[in-house]
């Protein structure tokens, strides 16, 4: 099997947990500040930006979830096969839309990552005074106007989910199948060792019938 496939598969249910965390608590954010105009808890800010100890936890988790991200992006493509190839057609339908999905985002993700670290290692390391980088925030969130934020954030949950549900069944296809080629390996194993059983057991079945 392809090595970066098998570092894309099992680095990813942690970037599908980071992921999921970081446009949930981005999602509840902008519902709270921009649709229902109320103050948003402080623990969900905490959680989106990774607070757990200290400042210094938002700072490795910013950077841990970008390194996590870049591996991510480069082994998926890899694996990306182009529309007019032979190989993107004999894949699945999932594992088309998948390839697509992270297409679309790779861009926007990244984007956020890179601003989200950005902005934490010159607020919170070197101690910039944040109306100098108020812009990263801004490019971040994309909160050019009320507007923007709210149809990135939705657009982003939407496609993130639609890219988890792709991965998810594309990861469990993996493993049912796993689990055949092993099963139909020990049956062979089982013939191979005793032929003479199996032979037995096939003419009690032709008499039967």
């Amino acid at each position: 099997m392809n090595k970066f496939r098998i570092v894309h598969r099992f680095a990813a249910p942690l970037m599908t947990i980071l992921l999921l965390v970081s446009v949930i608590t981005a999602f509840s954010e902008t519902l709270c500040h921009s649709i229902f105009h109320v103050q948003c808890p402080e623990i969900i800010m905490l959680i989106h930006q990774g607070k757990i100890i200290s400042n210094w936890t938002i700072i490795i988790s910013s950077i841990l979830m970008t390194l996590i991200y870049l591996l991510m992006l480069f082994t998926g493509l890899t694996m990306f096969k182009f529309p007019w190839t032979k190989d993107f057609w004999d894949m699945s339908t999932v594992q088309r839309l998948h390839g697509f999905f992270g297409t679309f985002l790779f861009s926007f993700i990244l984007l956020s990552c890179l601003t989200g670290s950005s902005y934490s290692i010159l607020k919170y390391l070197f101690g910039i005074e944040e109306q100098y980088i108020q812009w990263i925030l801004i490019l971040h969130s994309f909160s050019f106007v009320e507007l923007t934020q709210i149809f990135y954030v939705h657009l982003m949950l939407i496609f993130v989910i639609l890219l988890i549900i792709g991965g998810v069944i594309t990861y469990l296809k993996y493993w049912i199948q796993l689990f055949k080629k092993k099963k139909l390996k020990v049956k062979k194993e089982e013939i191979e060792m005793y032929p003479s059983e199996t032979e037995d057991d096939e003419e009690e079945n032709e008499n039967l019938v």
